[in-house]
C-alpha cells in the first residue's frame, strides 16, 4: 500500500517557529510516509522537534522527528488518555 498525503486533510499547526536550519515540513512528511505511515494527519514544531501523528499499520499513532536528524522517531499508539493531553 502506497502512503499519501492531502493538504486538505492535514492540521499543519505551528506551536513554536521552526529553526531556519530545521528541514522543511514536508520533507518530514515524506521521510514519516518512507518509515511505514500511511497518511499524516498532523504536524507541529514543538519544544524543538517536529511532532506529528499520523496512521501506521492501521492505528493512529503519533511521532516526533529530531529537524536534523531527518529520521521520524519514538513511534506509539494513540489512546483516549494520550490523545487528550495533546
Amino acid at each position: 500500500m502506497r502512503g499519501y498525503f492531502s493538504a486538505g486533510s492535514l492540521d499543519l499547526a505551528i506551536a513554536d517557529q521552526p529553526g531556519s536550519d530545521w528541514m522543511p515540513a514536508q520533507q518530514v512528511i515524506e521521510k514519516a510516509l518512507k518509515a511505514g505511515y500511511t497518511q499524516v494527519t498532523k504536524l507541529e514544531a514543538d519544544d524543538g522537534r517536529w511532532e506529528g501523528e499520523g496512521i501506521k499499520n492501521g492505528q493512529k499513532m503519533d511521532f516526533r522527528a529530531d529537524p536534523r536528524r531527518h529520521q521520524p522517531r519514538k513511534t506509539r499508539r494513540l489512546t483516549l488518555r494520550s490523545a487528550l493531553r495533546a
